[in-house]
């Protein structure tokens, strides 16, 4: 019983975390155009100044990161959705540890440079990206949190497992 409980958790925490991986990969990718409306102006600052190149490659990347984990995330999770719920294995359980590990680093990463970024009067459209990107980073918290609770119940299944007694 209390296997069918770990396993039933585990199946809905991967929706969950679908959800959450699928919402925010489509306001990452909502904001994709609305930072490259402003792209040819950066690039020629970036042609005159090392800080505005900077500033460019750091958005480009940090927007990207939000964009692929959250997408990783979200086929993972349908994944553990669809196929994963009875299997146990240390990948199971590594799989979820080294994605909750990177939804945190990639959180931090996003943040100390979005963070910073001040919205500029009379460019709404960067300012509305500012804003979607602080949505991801705030949903790729929310998504660790769901693979860390998918990993803890994927490691109470193989201790229900490897407790239990084999039926006749």
């Amino acid at each position: 019983m209390l296997l069918l409980s770990w396993m039933q958790n585990t199946l809905l925490e991967a929706v969950a975390v679908a959800f959450i991986s699928a919402y925010a990969t489509a306001v990452s990718l909502k904001s994709i155009p609305k930072l490259q409306k402003y792209e040819t102006q950066a690039q020629k600052a970036a042609e005159w100044s090392r800080t505005a190149e900077k500033r460019l490659w750091d958005t480009r990347y940090t927007v990207g990161a939000g964009l692929i984990f959250a997408s990783v995330s979200l086929l993972s999770s349908l994944y553990y959705t669809i196929f994963v719920t009875r299997q146990t294995g240390p990948l199971l359980l590594g799989w979820p540890l080294l994605l909750a590990s990177g939804a945190f680093y990639a959180t931090g990463y996003m943040r100390s440079f979005w963070d910073s970024k001040a919205k500029i009067p009379l460019l709404d459209e960067y300012n509305e990206a500012i804003s979607d990107t602080k949505t991801v980073i705030d949903m790729l918290g929310w998504i660790g949190a769901g693979w860390t609770v998918i990993a803890v119940c994927k490691l109470g299944t193989i201790f229900s497992t490897e407790g239990s007694s084999p039926s006749p």
